[in-house]
């Protein structure tokens, strides 16, 4: 296992720079779908792939983006939250935003807030029952 340190210049990732980067991905965008994700190549899921370390051709995919929000930007952790169509891998969206802005990224955390007509603020809460 290699782990590498990458030095990131705080002044390089301004607010205006990250929102420029998010503007320039709305609509529809063509990108690679992740290795870890059931999309199948040959009959079998990708993911299956990436688990035996075997590097295989993903698929590209296109992906509709409607909008972006930045909420926060702690170097190194950048917080959007999008608008997305159907389909549309969050995770291919934040190497894309990566490789915008000239470096390795990652999604470390995801949360729907909505689909369709389903959002998460008038979601229930259920709480166990005593068996």
């Amino acid at each position: 296992k290699i782990t590498r340190q990458i030095e990131i210049e705080p002044s390089k990732f301004s607010e205006e720079v990250v929102q420029d980067a998010l503007s320039e991905m709305t609509g529809i965008l063509k990108l690679p779908v992740p290795i870890y994700s059931a999309i199948k190549k040959d009959g079998k899921p990708l993911y299956s792939y990436a688990r035996k370390g075997l590097v295989v051709d993903v698929p590209v995919k296109e992906m509709e983006v409607m909008g972006s929000k930045l909420i926060g930007l702690e170097i190194p952790n950048i917080k959007v939250e999008y608008d997305v169509g159907s389909g549309t891998y969050i995770r291919s969206l934040a190497v894309e935003l990566g490789r915008r802005l000239g470096v390795p990224a990652v999604l470390s955390d995801l949360r729907r807030k909505s689909i369709g007509d389903f959002k998460v603020e008038d979601a229930q809460e259920i709480h166990k029952s005593s068996y």
